[in-house]
C-alpha cells in the first residue's frame, strides 16, 4: 500500500509506505531527499497526509490495531 501527496512548492513528492513511515523524493532529482519512521512498531492500515510544503506537511495514519498516530 502506498499513498502520495505531492509537495508542489518545495518539488518533492511524500510516499507513505507501509510499514508506517514517509519517504520524500526529489523528482527532478531522482533522489531520495529523506524517510522519516515512526517510533511506533506497526503495520499500516490506513495513511492521511496533509500541506503544501514540508514546514506545514502532517501525517495521520491508522494501524492495524484500531490506534491512530499523528
Amino acid at each position: 500500500m502506498v499513498a502520495t501527496a505531492p509537495a508542489q512548492v518545495d518539488g518533492l513528492l511524500a510516499i507513505g509506505l507501509s510499514d508506517n513511515s514517509v519517504a520524500l523524493w526529489d523528482l527532478s532529482k531522482r533522489a531520495l531527499v529523506t524517510r522519516v519512521k515512526s517510533p511506533e512498531k506497526c503495520l499500516l492500515y490506513s495513511m492521511r497526509m496533509w500541506g503544501d510544503s514540508v514546514r506545514e506537511f502532517l501525517v495521520a495514519s491508522g494501524t492495524i490495531l484500531n490506534e491512530i498516530l499523528i
